[in-house]
């Protein structure tokens, strides 16, 4: 195993991996969620283009972003565009999501850009559990959705 490299405060360093949150929307109403809790004065917004573009200067020099948040990732407009973006500057993109959203088409967008993860929220490994707490989610869907992925040519 390689030998850790330690950061030392102040060297002007950019970060190995950033956590981007592109969007406060969501379509879910999880009963965990901050933003179920708080939604009488929760701001939905997507991240604007011209503020995401600010961060591609430094993207080369990252090792993975992350675009996830408090919100749904698949739900900003622009999305594919990000990673599209980010991949190109050379840095590695993951993405964390509901998997409501992520049909086939979707799915073929995320292997067609080279995803390197796309992680899956989940709060319950039955039906009943998960579509409970994830208010307007379906455990069966999310199945179906995530086959998509495999689906793919590599």
């Amino acid at each position: 195993m390689p030998a850790r490299r330690e950061r030392q405060v102040g060297t002007g360093q950019v970060p190995r991996i950033v956590q981007v949150e592109v969007t406060s929307a969501c379509q879910l109403h999880c009963t965990f969620c901050a933003r179920t809790a708080l939604a009488d004065r929760w701001i939905t917004t997507h991240l604007a283009w011209e503020a995401f573009s600010a961060l591609l200067p430094y993207a080369s020099r990252m090792e993975l972003v992350h675009l996830q948040g408090w919100g749904e990732p698949l739900l900003h407009p622009r999305l594919w565009d990000m990673a599209a973006a980010l991949k190109q500057a050379g840095c590695r993109v993951s993405l964390t999501t509901n998997a409501m959203l992520l049909d086939e088409e979707a799915a073929r967008e995320a292997c067609r850009l080279g995803l390197d993860l796309v992680a899956v929220s989940l709060a319950g490994a039955r039906p009943a559990t998960n579509d409970s707490l994830r208010v307007g989610s379906s455990l069966q869907r999310i199945a179906t959705h995530v086959s998509y992925l495999c689906q793919q040519d590599p």
